[in-house]
């Protein structure tokens, strides 16, 4: 599993200690303490030739 469905765990974790604790108990959330993790994609590197030649036209538009 990638980085990106590590942080879709820890999220859907969170979630559901904060429904736990709001929802079901009807407690003060001592989750609400925890942060929602977010994950940054990484851009490529570079551009192949042929990507280039196919976002040049496009770029001129806008």
């Amino acid at each position: 599993m990638g980085a990106g469905g590590e942080v879709a765990a820890i999220n859907s974790a969170v979630s559901a200690l904060r429904f736990l604790f709001a929802v079901t108990l009807g407690r003060r959330d001592p989750a609400r303490s925890l942060v929602v993790t977010r994950f940054h994609r990484k851009l490529p590197d570079d551009l192949s030739v042929e990507e280039v030649a196919r976002l040049a036209p496009v770029a001129a538009v806008a």
